[in-house]
């Protein structure tokens, strides 16, 4: 039986501690970066770029920077920051599983994020000229692409934390190597590897790929046989899993907190 009323008291606890202190500050100064790029191209109007390739450089600026780095902040923090303050063992003792609790941290971190990004991400999309070439899915299909590819990001760094001490260092390894690096490189199998890369594929796949410079070059990097409907179960398949290892990790595996130093 799913105990939701321990679910939902562990997402709310979440949902709060997410949208206070430093790390607010950090995911508030990350969802800015598209606003501070919308900002600056009114101030000082580009006549070289037009509304299309604008569009392209919010995209990538959004799901290559915005998205994975706050669900790094974010993922280790799902269980890192019982462990890091030495609350695990009060965590546990509540009368919920151990890995329904990390199911309820997991979605209200997730949630209370959403509450920062989507408004962000809309204004940054649509306060300039409309882009009419891409048509009405450009409106808000990339913000549920971001939102949807930032919950799967949250599995896998949460993931992380509960199978290594310095997920952080290996998350931080895995966005910049894995999605900055590799999956930039045209029709590379390790590329599949990368969550950013199969949320070009799914953002790709609903317009013309010549419609902008920027999304043509990123249509390079798309192999053959590669579409839609592949890439959304590959992020479905890395979400899940990722979902799935970290709640079982959090109820068989015991954390040693260190003790108080005199």
């Amino acid at each position: 039986m799913i105990p939701l009323n321990g679910i939902l008291l562990s997402a709310r606890h979440a949902a709060r501690s997410c949208m206070r202190g430093k790390r607010l500050f950090a995911l508030l100064a990350l969802v800015s970066l598209p606003l501070i790029l919308t900002a600056l191209s009114r101030i000082f109007d580009t006549p070289t770029m037009s509304a299309n390739e604008f569009h392209g450089v919010v995209l990538m600026l959004m799901f290559l920077f915005t998205v994975p780095f706050s669900a790094l902040l974010l993922g280790v923090g799902v269980l890192g920051d019982e462990l890091e303050g030495r609350t695990v063992t009060y965590l546990w003792t509540r009368p919920v599983g151990r890995g329904w609790t990390y199911l309820g941290r997991y979605l209200g971190s997730g949630f209370g994020y959403a509450v920062l990004f989507v408004p962000a991400m809309f204004i940054a999309l649509h306060v300039q000229t409309p882009v009419a070439a891409l048509g009405d899915v450009s409106r808000l299909r990339p913000i549920a692409i971001g939102l949807g590819g930032f919950f799967v990001y949250l599995a896998l760094f949460a993931m992380l934390r509960t199978l290594l001490k310095k997920a952080l260092v290996a998350g931080m390894f895995y966005t910049l190597v894995v999605d900055l690096a590799v999956s930039r490189m045209p029709a590379v199998g390790a590329a599949k590897l990368s969550v950013w890369h199969h949320m070009m594929v799914v953002h790709c796949s609903a317009f013309e790929m010549g419609s902008a410079r920027v999304t043509a070059r990123l249509a390079q990097t798309i192999a053959p046989g590669e579409t839609f409907t592949t890439s959304v179960v590959s992020l479905a398949s890395i979400g899940l899993g990722s979902l799935a290892l970290g709640m079982w990790m959090a109820r068989t595996r015991e954390y040693p907190v260190a003790g108080a130093v005199a």
